[in-house]
């Protein structure tokens, strides 16, 4: 938590200001800041009168930024109306509504509209409930987008992130299971695995376990290949992109058995989780050993190849969409 604060909200804070003003005066701010109060005791109020000054925001304007992101609990839940295609004057024209849940936010949203060729980006002030946007296209537009890039400090929707370690560890239905006939080690091996991701008290339950109880709408977390029906059919649903056995494994174009003895890979299945900590047939347990102790350590990602303990690849896991993103053709 204090991380997500200290270095992850900071950041954001510091992203959404150089937008606002734009790079050179943003740069020029941090660079007075440092020329001022090196080795002097510094607060946030300094940065802000220095992005005040530099980027041309009242003390006001200033001030709103600065409660709002530092004061003030939560973060953006925003949303959209339902967008729309008219016409006006002869001219195709995007419209729609932002809409914020309380509390309330000040917040500059870029709302991205793109045609087959081109693309037009507006920037909409909201500080109500709702905004009213409206675009001119010169083509016939495709999408509408609402903050496409993540470039506001909001809350995600569940489809809006990705499939990684670190969801494991926030998974409140986590059903850990051993694959059948696995080496008696493995067992020790995992407990370790569920520890490092927060979930050291999960009971792990046997293929056959796993098979006759209801888990409908629990995230699943396989340590090595499962046997059973039940787990495979589970993993064959992951698509033509992902080839998963004993003896060898594929996601994608970058993660490969051929270059790596141990894979750990969470995908996103309905929302829910699935996750599969998998060595090749034949590694050692040493290495299984090590390898599992570091799968904490990359929150981050989604996917993650090992070869003798050492990380040989890493990346994230997909997303499934943002209700932020609307197809016009569709919607229309």
């Amino acid at each position: 938590a204090s991380q997500a604060i200290g270095y992850g909200k900071a950041m954001f804070v510091f992203h959404m200001m150089r937008l606002r003003i734009g790079d050179a005066a943003f740069w020029a701010a941090l660079r007075d800041v440092y020329a001022k109060r090196l080795y002097k005791k510094t607060g946030w109020g300094h940065f802000m009168d220095a992005f005040a000054e530099h980027g041309g925001l009242s003390r006001a304007e200033a001030r709103t930024f600065h409660d709002q992101w530092f004061t003030h609990p939560g973060a953006l839940q925003l949303a959209m109306d339902r967008p729309r295609v008219v016409t006006v004057a002869g001219r195709r024209e995007v419209e729609g509504v932002l809409i914020q849940k309380p509390p309330h936010f000040n917040v500059r949203v870029p709302v991205e509209v793109a045609s087959d060729t081109a693309t037009r980006r507006e920037t909409v002030s909201l500080d109500n409930a709702t905004a009213k946007f409206r675009i001119r296209m010169q083509e016939a537009p495709r999408t509408v987008a609402a903050d496409p890039d993540f470039d506001v400090f909001r809350l995600l929707f569940p489809e809006e992130i990705p499939a990684t370690v670190n969801a494991v560890k926030g998974s409140n239905t986590l059903a850990a299971v051993l694959a059948e006939d696995s080496p008696k080690s493995w067992e020790e091996i995992f407990r370790g695995l569920l520890r490092g991701l927060n979930h050291g008290g999960a009971h792990i339950l046997s293929e056959s376990r796993f098979s006759a109880e209801d888990t409908a709408g629990k995230d699943v977390l396989f340590f090595g290949m499962p046997k059973r029906e039940k787990g495979r059919s589970l993993l064959s649903k992951l698509g033509d992109a992902t080839v998963l056995s004993a003896r060898a494994f594929r996601v994608g174009e970058d993660f490969s058995s051929r270059n790596a003895d141990t894979m750990f890979a969470v995908f996103k299945r309905k929302q829910r989780l699935v996750a599969v900590f998998l060595p090749v047939e034949g590694t050692n347990v040493e290495t299984v050993m090590r390898t599992a102790r570091k799968i904490t350590h990359y929150g981050r990602y989604g996917r993650l190849s090992f070869k003798g303990g050492v990380n040989t690849g890493k990346g994230v896991g997909e997303v499934s969409g943002s209700p932020l993103v609307v197809d016009l053709e569709n919607d229309s």
